[in-house]
């Protein structure tokens, strides 16, 4: 029963493209609609940043210059991604509340905006990531590229998932926000984002615990022609499935509550 609720209205969010995607699109104008540059700000914030933090660590751990700039870009960009879903789920049905109160919308439409949004940001990022990897990583290959695209769609169902129980959790008990800030702050650390895992070899079995560690690596290891294993893509599948059926319960016991909570 609490499958078929799931799955139900996951699948008619999934044929409402054309709104979810309309309104991921709405959110980033409406974030830029003042500036000049509009969107182009995204682009040049990261450039600004990679650029910087690149230099800074490239100088502390002594390594080359464009060798992290393409181990950064990659990292960072991805991490923002994951960040970003994570933080922002926990507010996503309290700022839609106007379209919950005024029609009974599906839920689930509501956290493919926030995933659309954030997937058109990260696709405003491919113009610095491409050409940094093709002039600058050494290992890069087309076939990679598309196998690390191919990857980043993958783990997608995996933010749907999370966005939806920390959605839920947060129109519920409103403090499980600043906690899950702070704990992103957390995990930032403790994720090989802006260093690399051969500077921590005694604490090898941190990243091994750390989902995000995990997942950087299975979608950035192609573009660096890495292989991804099939055991990795057994082990995406297992945390889909996982993440999948905590969340199917949560939302098909509490769906019907979260207006109310708003």
């Amino acid at each position: 029963m609490f499958a078929a609720i799931f799955y139900k209205n996951y699948l008619d969010a999934l044929k409402s493209l054309k709104i979810w995607s309309i309104l991921g699109w709405l959110d980033i104008y409406k974030r830029y609609r003042r500036s000049r540059l509009g969107q182009i700000w995204i682009v040049i914030s990261t450039l600004v940043l990679v650029g910087s933090i690149s230099f800074i660590f490239s100088t502390l751990f002594k390594s080359n210059y464009f060798s992290f700039l393409v181990y950064i870009i990659n990292n960072l960009c991805l991490w923002i991604f994951f960040r970003e879903i994570v933080e922002d789920s926990s507010l996503i049905f309290i700022e839609n509340k106007f379209f919950l109160f005024n029609e009974k919308w599906n839920h689930l439409i509501m956290i493919f905006r926030l995933i659309a949004r954030n997937t058109i940001t990260y696709a405003h990022n491919l113009i610095l990531i491409i050409p940094i990897n093709i002039i600058f990583n050494d290992n890069f290959t087309l076939l990679g590229f598309a196998q690390y695209i191919l990857n980043f769609f993958i783990i997608l169902p995996f933010f749907i998932n999370i966005s939806l129980i920390i959605a839920i959790v947060s129109t519920r008990f409103r403090d499980f926000r600043i906690i899950i800030n702070n704990l992103m702050q957390l995990i930032f650390f403790l994720t090989p984002v802006i260093y690399q895992k051969i500077n921590f070899e005694k604490y090898d079995w941190l990243f091994e615990l750390n989902i995000f560690a995990f997942l950087l690596e299975f979608v950035n290891n192609p573009i660096n022609n890495i292989n991804v294993s099939f055991i990795n893509y057994v082990t995406v599948v297992i945390i889909l499935a996982i993440t999948t059926f905590i969340s199917s319960i949560i939302y098909a016991k509490k769906y019907k509550r979260i207006n109310y909570w708003l």
